[in-house]
């Protein structure tokens, strides 16, 4: 495992002076490489909505064009080829969609971000995705899969917590558990094999969603009136790749605590590719002002990850 010790720091492409995959994240990476730190975590790479915010895409798995630092840069015929080839799963989804010029796009954006990530891999330093748990209503996902969610009489959200006394009513579509086990969760799959295929490693936002989830009445003016559902807790995926699945487990303490911020996760993808060998996710705490004030109060173990901060919402 190549998770030791070490130092990240957490930035989205948006917050460099030009906000784009040019000049401005190469001298980014190479800050990060002479302070010693391992790790570049960014949001979610998908298009963010009308807000700005990533986390509620109209796709899970593309990329938001942007971030481009030349996007009218020449796409080649074989390379358009190739990309659909690749990612046949989604990508007609999304063209027809998003418009036929998405295609180009994606590959302009696999092209600057694959020499991005290249770049930090030559100097030591690492990329940590972000995946949202849930997904648009509405998007792409959405509309090209509807069996996978539920009707839209509930919708997801987050209970009442100390910092928020009403919760929080996001108004996502929520998954239709069963329907995914009986595909093989090959939506899941899917969608972490084109986040592997970004980043080498990467946390699910909300992860405790797997163990259970907070449905709230679609007419609801707030999270109050919602329930918890139980989530399909262990979720086994088979992958295409002949090498084997991909196991999910989630040993959220969902039954013990309203809101879990320390979950233990394990991704275990036994392919034999070396960047598809390693996704595991440890414990996670929020460090409020010292090691002292942890939450919740979970000892400081092998294998934790903490993160410096006070959250938004703590789910």
């Amino acid at each position: 495992m190549w998770l030791t010790r070490s130092l990240g720091v957490n930035l989205h492409p948006t917050s460099l002076p030009d906000g784009r995959l040019g000049p401005e994240a190469y001298a980014f990476v190479d800050w990060l490489a002479s302070a010693g730190v391992r790790f570049w975590q960014v949001l979610p790479l998908n298009p963010p909505d009308e807000y700005g915010s990533p986390y509620a895409s109209a796709s899970a798995f593309a990329a938001w064009p942007g971030l481009l630092a030349d996007p009218e840069a020449t796409v080649e015929p074989s390379e358009l080829r190739r990309f659909e080839s690749e990612n046949a799963y989604w990508i007609g989804d999304w063209v027809a969609f998003a418009g036929a010029q998405a295609l180009a796009e994606q590959v302009r954006f696999q092209r600057e971000w694959s020499a991005l990530r290249a770049y930090a891999a030559e100097r030591g330093v690492r990329l940590i995705g972000d995946v949202p748990i849930y997904v648009a209503e509405g998007g792409c996902d959405h509309a090209a899969h509807p069996m996978l969610f539920l009707p839209d009489d509930f919708v997801a959200g987050a209970p009442p917590d100390p910092l928020n006394d009403i919760g929080q009513k996001w108004g996502n579509p929520l998954y239709d558990w069963e329907a995914l086990r009986r595909e093989g969760f090959r939506w899941w799959t899917e969608r972490m094999r084109r986040t592997l295929g970004l980043v080498d490693v990467f946390r699910i936002d909300h992860f405790r969603g797997f163990a259970g989830y907070w449905a709230v009445p679609a007419e609801a003016e707030t999270a109050r009136e919602g329930h918890w559902e139980p989530g399909p807790g262990v979720v086994t995926a088979a992958a295409e790749e002949p090498s084997g699945p991909l196991v999910l487990r989630s040993y959220t303490h969902a039954r013990r605590f309203p809101m879990v911020i320390g979950r233990i996760a394990q991704f275990t993808l036994p392919w034999p590719l070396t960047p598809l060998q390693l996704a595991v996710f440890v414990g996670t705490v929020w460090l409020l002002v010292s090691l002292r004030e942890v939450w919740p109060p979970l000892p400081m173990v092998v294998n934790l990850l903490v993160l410096v901060g006070v959250p938004v919402g703590l789910t």
